[in-house]
């Protein structure tokens, strides 16, 4: 049971320590000052820790410390799972350690990495657990006047987790053990011999579905922390791409707008390819969740790969020998180029970091069949296309083979891998109905094989889209969209592009040109989620009352749920961030597609 509650406490430490790592790279979150978020004292040298909104709301800024502090103070206001941030030299008196995590802390000083016991609580038996916490660079802004330097000791995040569920479970099982003793006792010495027998064998059975229930139970932990993560890489991508639709709006419409010769296009530029490079993150981050909006394509792997070659070499190093081996006999897959162009850059990356003196890094696609014995790749017998990569680089041991595909493990030193290489392929791999798998040994290297589904598309070289000749318009468009600055970006390409254009506030606002009397309406573009009513019903609410009307919705997250019958079978979402060429196409296609005449007011 110990380390049931061990693997438990471990899982929650992991938790709070994402969610301290996610403010430390944003650099804090500004809250309204309150009574208990009042302005943080060690903060009073930051010129920005204090800002008025333009409508006079005053907030302070709260970092990384002061937030999950507080988190676990709303936490202690219910029973359940306890956490703490402490420190042997706290500088406010809510971090100070209680005995047992003096004591631990003292543990952690000498050199232990994490220490656990079982101890009272509260009252109550509890697994205490810490383990220590290093500074990294966002704590030097309160901590440096202490003497602290990067990567020193700061403290620890300890866990207090309950056992009164674990002993119910452990009592349950005691149970059945003890009657099958007594039992055992009541036979006496003429039976002893084959009461052995069966009790052996039934001791056998409950070993074997004690190995069942704790193979589900690490699943079922597995899988919880792969949906709580995915919440959280979701939630983010969305913030991301409502903050990065009008950066990538604006700053493609000034380069069309600015002549070659001015001296700030560079400086535009620059702003682009950094926005492009974000839209990219938030696409790795959705992938590693699976809810990536697949734009799937018939596609060669071979040609995929031959295509990177530029970029993989500039990535490897000049000690690295590429090989990638000329298309074959690999049937096309049906798949979405950037999801495969990102799994290929993960993974030499990998093997990059596996060969610090250099090797060779070979790519080959070719064509395989399954049948019934390859369950293992838990894939249907048929046709596939493989792409194999493989390495002359350190290899790993089986300890390490067995946990690649957990989020946050990496073997790599601290700031060098986040442990989201692997699982985001995976995610990926796994969206595009394949499988993989991973052979490797010390010393001999390693073997990524990927399984694709075979398509009978015929494979083709795609060509990025422009805006050359954008399609225009003279309809009127409603503008639904509660981020003011994509609203206004929205708003401006349609206006260049000829269409005649009305705002609404809110969905409450948009819902009188449902009113008889209102002005002509040929088309909705909305959001998705927004206060009072989502996008959907906002549009089956107009569409009633104004049949034919055409609807575009915008969305940051692809999580975000769309019923077929809502958006039409011509109008997929236009997902952020969008350029203005995006929008244009497909505000066009959705007028496009609705053959019903324009509607008059």
């Amino acid at each position: 049971m110990h380390d049931l509650v061990l693997h438990t406490a471990r899982a929650y430490f992991d938790k709070d320590l994402v969610y301290r790592r996610w403010g430390a790279r944003h650099g804090g979150v500004y809250v309204p000052i309150a009574p208990n978020t009042p302005p943080n004292p060690h903060l009073s040298g930051l010129p920005d820790r204090d800002l008025t909104t333009t409508t006079g709301k005053q907030l302070t800024l709260m970092n990384p410390a002061y937030m999950v502090r507080q988190a676990y103070e709303i936490a202690a206001e219910t029973p359940g799972v306890q956490g703490h941030l402490t420190s042997l030299r706290p500088l406010r008196p809510e971090n100070r350690p209680d005995d047992w995590e003096r004591s631990a802390l003292e543990r952690l000083a000498r050199g232990e990495e994490q220490f656990d016991s079982i101890e009272s609580f509260r009252g109550e038996p509890h697994l205490r657990f810490i383990r220590r916490f290093l500074v990294e660079e966002s704590c030097l802004k309160c901590h440096a006047s202490q003497g602290y330097r990067l990567g020193d000791v700061r403290g620890g995040i300890s866990v207090s987790l309950p056992l009164a569920p674990f002993l119910v479970i452990q009592r349950r099982q005691t149970w059945p053990l003890a009657a099958a003793h007594g039992g055992i006792w009541l036979l006496g010495a003429a039976a002893i011999v084959t009461a052995g027998r069966r009790f052996g064998q039934w001791l056998r059975e409950r070993e074997g579905e004690e190995q069942e229930r704790r193979s589900l139970e690490q699943q079922l932990h597995h899988a919880q922390r792969i949906d709580s993560v995915g919440r959280l890489t979701g939630g983010i991508a969305h913030d991301l791409n409502n903050l990065l639709s009008p950066i990538l709006g604006f700053s493609s419409i000034v380069l069309e707008e600015l002549p070659p010769e001015d001296p700030h296009r560079s400086d535009v530029v620059e702003i682009h390819q950094a926005a492009q490079r974000a839209r990219e993150l938030t696409h790795r981050l959705l992938a590693f969740s699976r809810k990536q909006e697949l734009k799937a394509e018939p596609l060669d792997l071979a040609r995929v790969a031959e295509g990177m070659r530029k970029m993989l070499l500039a990535m490897l190093g000049e000690d690295v020998e590429l090989i990638v081996e000329p298309p074959g006999t690999a049937p096309p897959v049906l798949a979405d180029r950037a999801q495969l162009e990102l799994v290929l850059l993960n993974l030499a990356i990998n093997a990059r970091d596996a060969m610090p003196r250099g090797g060779t890094l070979r790519i080959a696609a070719r064509e395989e069949w399954l049948d019934e014995r390859s369950g293992a790749l838990e894939l249907p017998p048929g046709r596939y296309a493989a792409l194999v990569l493989s390495d002359t680089g350190t290899g790993m041991d089986e300890q390490t083979l067995d946990r690649v595909f957990e989020p946050f493990f990496t073997t790599k030193s601290l700031g060098k891998g986040t442990g989201l290489g692997l699982p985001t392929v995976h995610g990926i791999v796994k969206q595009h109905g394949g499988a993989i798998e991973v052979k490797s040994a010390l010393g001999r290297g390693t073997a990524v094989r990927l399984l694709f589904p075979a398509t009978d598309g015929t494979a083709g070289r795609s060509l990025p889209a422009t805006d050359d000749r954008l399609p225009r318009g003279s309809e009127t468009v409603l503008v639904v969209e509660d981020d003011p600055a994509v609203n206004r970006f929205v708003c401006k390409v349609l206006a260049d592009l000829g269409y005649q254009v009305v705002e609404a506030c809110d969905p409450n606002d948009a819902l009188r040109y449902a009113e008889p009397g209102a002005p002509r309406l040929d088309a909705l573009v909305s959001d998705v989620i927004m206060p009072h009513l989502t996008g959907p019903e906002l549009a089956t609410r107009l569409a009633g009352a104004r049949p034919g009307l055409a609807v575009l919705f915008i969305s940051g997250n692809p999580r975000d749920e769309l019923r077929p019958d809502s958006i039409g079978p011509a109008n997929a979402p236009l997902w952020k961030p969008f350029t203005r060429g995006e929008l244009a196409r497909a505000i066009r296609r959705a007028i496009d597609s609705t053959r019903a005449p324009a509607v008059e007011g």
